[in-house]
């Protein structure tokens, strides 16, 4: 469906712009933490592309770990 092309499309994006930001020097965190997140991350990343190559069509996973680390930042 179109939602789920732009729910992957804002999840790439913006798992692509924290990961490129958890790595910067600049970034306050701790270097565990961001060690954390990025892999968390990148696994995302990963979810996102099996989904839209068709290797998969679950996205529970994706949706509980955006729900864990929403939760975790309010």
């Amino acid at each position: 469906s179109m939602e789920a092309v732009e729910a992957l499309h804002f999840t790439n994006r913006i798992w692509t712009t924290f990961v490129e930001d958890l790595g910067s020097s600049d970034n306050a965190l701790p270097k565990e933490l961001r060690a954390n997140l990025i892999s968390i991350g990148l696994w995302l990343l990963r979810e996102t592309e099996d989904i839209r190559q068709g290797r998969t069509n679950n996205f529970e996973g994706l949706i509980e770990v955006s729900q864990i680390i929403r939760d975790g930042i309010q």
